[in-house]
């Protein structure tokens, strides 16, 4: 930041001597170096009527005077308007254009619905993944049931086997004790 001074020599004194911090002093017209560029004829335009005179004049028809004025109350310094806006115009179709191909957002919307496409058909996969987890679960509990069956009538076919066994000797038991008495 600059801190100046310029000294009042009247008005018809044009180019004004500006003191800056530090003791340099230069000539020059004000508006130049002090108000972004702004020239004499604009300053007068813009700071001489009121609004309302602007506008019954035609002022803020003249394209300096509109876009300084824009400039001005969009923080835009001494940028050009009609630049800024031809410049955001065609950033904004290099990002997004109806109908295109190649612009930077449909690319990337194009890859996330690849995306979100292929992120459903893993998810359905992982659903039928958890299906067939749970039918095999079912499936090893039913062999171990069956296991058990199968152990426990091995069991009941030795059991069988013993007094088959048995049999004989225990009916030539019985008749033998018959005949006794």
């Amino acid at each position: 930041m600059m801190a100046v001074t310029i000294p009042s020599s009247g008005p018809d004194a044009t180019p004004a001597t500006i003191t800056l911090t530090g003791g340099t002093t230069m000539q020059a017209e004000p508006g130049l170096d002090l108000l972004g560029g702004l020239d004499r004829e604009t300053f007068k335009h813009v700071f001489a009527v009121g609004l309302e005179e602007l506008q019954g004049l035609g002022v803020l028809s003249q394209e300096g005077v509109r876009g300084r004025l824009l400039a001005a109350g969009t923080g835009l310094g001494s940028a050009s308007v009609p630049e800024v806006m031809k410049s955001l115009d065609k950033e904004s179709d290099a990002l997004l254009k109806k109908g295109g191909r190649t612009q930077r957002i449909n690319l990337l919307l194009n890859e996330l619905n690849r995306i979100e496409h292929r992120l459903r058909e893993v998810q359905g996969q992982a659903a039928a993944y958890a299906e067939g987890q749970r039918q095999r679960e079912q499936l090893e509990a039913r062999v171990d049931g069956n296991r058990q069956e199968a152990e426990r009538r091995r069991r009941e076919l030795g059991r069988v086997e013993r007094l088959e066994q048995a049999l004989v000797p225990w009916a030539t038991r019985n008749l033998a004790r018959g005949e006794g008495r």
